[in-house]
């Protein structure tokens, strides 16, 4: 079994200041995520997906809106947060 271990590069990025994902990388892993999971046709009810940039990550929101009568197996909003340095997932709901 192969560890996923971290070589020191990205460390050396992140003391550069340099980070590999983009707004628009962001935006392209969040649909990819989104529409393996739930479906492409979930991904388009998300739309727009607003991205907003943070400190060392990006932060997605769908703006599916919950409607009232909505049950417990209705989705909400996507929230995603991605790291700017390597392309992270660090946290996801939906």
């Amino acid at each position: 079994m192969l560890a996923n271990k971290r070589d020191n590069s990205m460390m050396i990025r992140c003391a550069l200041g340099q980070t590999l994902i983009s707004q628009r990388a962001a935006a392209t892993i969040c649909e990819m995520v989104v529409s393996d999971l739930y479906g492409e046709d979930e991904y388009a009810a998300q739309a727009p997906v607003t991205i907003e940039e943070g400190e060392g990550v990006w932060n997605l929101r769908g703006s599916r809106v919950l409607t009232a009568g909505a049950t417990s197996a209705d989705r909400g909003p996507l929230q995603m947060r991605i790291s700017k340095l390597d392309g992270a997932i660090l946290s996801f709901t939906l």
